[in-house]
């Protein structure tokens, strides 16, 4: 029998941002969200739709959405970041405790 605990779950505060060009690339920012899912358990989420183009001439090819979210995970910040590694040259990402 181990001595180690069971490791303590942290809560994390994740900011993710695409700017534009996600729908072009491939990215669907709702995979990453279920995806995140997996690595822990997702507390909270926010939906920012400030960046989106005017609703009178809608460009269906761009996805200006972001996303302010709490995380509550064992894993570390580095496999959090992971999750959004094929994403990173179309968002910013943030990633701090919370």
């Amino acid at each position: 029998m181990s001595d180690a605990a069971d490791p303590v779950p942290q809560r994390w505060r994740i900011g993710v941002h695409f700017d534009g060009g996600g729908f072009r690339k491939g990215s669907d920012p709702l995979s990453f969200l279920r995806y995140l899912g997996s690595v822990g358990r997702v507390r909270r989420v926010r939906t920012l739709a400030t960046a989106l183009a005017g609703l009178d001439q809608p460009d269906l090819t761009e996805c200006r959405l972001g996303f302010e979210l709490e995380l509550e995970t064992t894993a570390c910040v580095e496999q959090i970041r992971q999750v959004f590694v094929v994403a990173l040259e179309v968002c910013e990402l943030d990633i701090a405790p919370a």
